[in-house]
């Protein structure tokens, strides 16, 4: 398969125009907004979740906001704690998000920060026939219905409902645990890699999510560089039914986010590779793409201040999106491979402080985080 990489305007010999033409021309800026958070916030916003047409923005001081045509609302969902059986301050900022209609008008969030859960319930004030109709309140009520603390002994990283909305799984850097949305009682854990660290085997979990397409896989990506595919429903612990390496890079192999494009194909992100399996032949990939190729690039990426970065992936089953450390996000065509490298901030430059950790995909296009900035971007037809 033959891949192609985009060349930028100011690196063509015939080229007279900035990387903002192209900018332009491959992709339009929809919007942007920026939330209104304190200056003592570095990170700002620190979980992005697009979930039926909403967009959701966890942020760095506990606050959650959620944004599409009909709803636009922000509520206090973390303050910051001190666990004194730890000695130790927990933050109040947003790791991870899940949502789930309760089969009415209510909306059910289950939002995690670095230890904890709480599940909450969300109502439009408007009159159930109303919102039937799509007509809605300007005020939302939200209640917390169940609050989960310390349930990580490790900062959570991920949140995911199964198909049927039967199982919730939580994951930490060391343990996934299996959890009763309707209840979120007790959780049951099914993977601990505590034993194999005590062993010598030293990896940790980046990511952990349920494949949308097929009710019983759980997948999660680790720091060794595979992705591993357990399967719930062959016994109470799990089944680890299949693993994917990828083998054709040569950068960090840690593996930070990936994302199911069906139910046989998944796409992975590692620091600088982006790289697509098919689960029904793991022996290789379908293809594996270098992001950065520039020599003195590649060595300002691999520093100690940047090789800990763990960079989300998005899909929209024909294009993935990833970001950089080079105010741009990388859009890469899933069926042939090619990729695109759209300039989000004004020059493209390395810089740790420019980092686009967080991107989700849209109808046509993106959004993603910038500088406590929030962009939407729609492809050019």
């Amino acid at each position: 398969m033959k891949l192609t990489t985009l060349i930028y305007a100011s690196q063509h010999p015939k080229a007279t125009t900035s990387n903002k033409f192209l900018r332009a021309k491959m992709f339009e800026k929809k919007h942007e907004y920026r939330p209104n958070i304190e200056l003592e916030y570095a990170d700002k916003i620190t979980c992005l979740v697009k979930k039926d047409n909403r967009l959701w923005i966890g942020r760095e001081d506990g606050i959650l906001e959620c944004h599409n045509e009909n709803v636009k609302f922000n509520a206090k969902v973390f303050e910051t704690e001190y666990d004194y059986l730890e000695s130790e301050e927990i933050k109040a900022k947003i790791s991870a998000f899940e949502q789930v209609n309760d089969g009415s008008v209510n909306d059910i969030i289950y939002v995690g920060n670095e230890k904890g859960i709480k599940v909450f319930k969300i109502r439009n004030d408007a009159p159930t026939i109303d919102i039937c109709n799509d007509l809605y309140s300007p005020s939302y009520r939200i209640s917390e219905i169940k609050k989960c603390p310390n349930t990580h002994a490790y900062v959570l990283n991920s949140l995911s409902l199964n198909r049927s909305r039967e199982y919730l799984a939580s994951s930490d850097y060391i343990k996934i645990n299996l959890w009763k949305p309707e209840k979120m009682s007790e959780p049951y854990n099914i993977i601990d890699l505590k034993p194999q660290l005590v062993g010598g085997v030293v990896f940790v979990i980046n990511s952990c999510k349920f494949n949308p397409f097929c009710d019983g896989i759980l997948a999660y990506s680790s720091s060794n560089g595979e992705i591993y595919l357990n399967d719930i429903s062959i016994t109470p612990k799990s089944q680890e039914i299949c693993s994917m390496k990828n083998t054709n890079t040569e950068s960090i192999k840690s593996i930070s986010d990936f994302a199911f494009i069906d139910s046989n194909l998944v796409i992975s992100r590692s620091l600088n590779n982006i790289c697509l399996f098919d689960v029904r032949s793991t022996k290789s990939s379908i293809f594996s793409k270098e992001l950065i190729t520039n020599y003195d690039e590649q060595n300002m990426l691999n520093s100690s201040d940047a090789i800990y970065e763990k960079f989300k992936i998005a899909t929209d089953g024909m294009f993935a999106y990833s970001g950089s450390y080079l105010n741009s996000v990388y859009s890469v065509n899933v069926l042939t491979g090619s990729q695109e490298e759209v300039l989000v901030g004004e020059k493209r430059e390395f810089s740790t402080d420019n980092k686009i950790r967080l991107v989700v995909a849209e109808n046509d296009g993106f959004t993603c985080v910038l500088n406590g900035s929030v962009f939407k971007y729609i492809r050019n037809k």
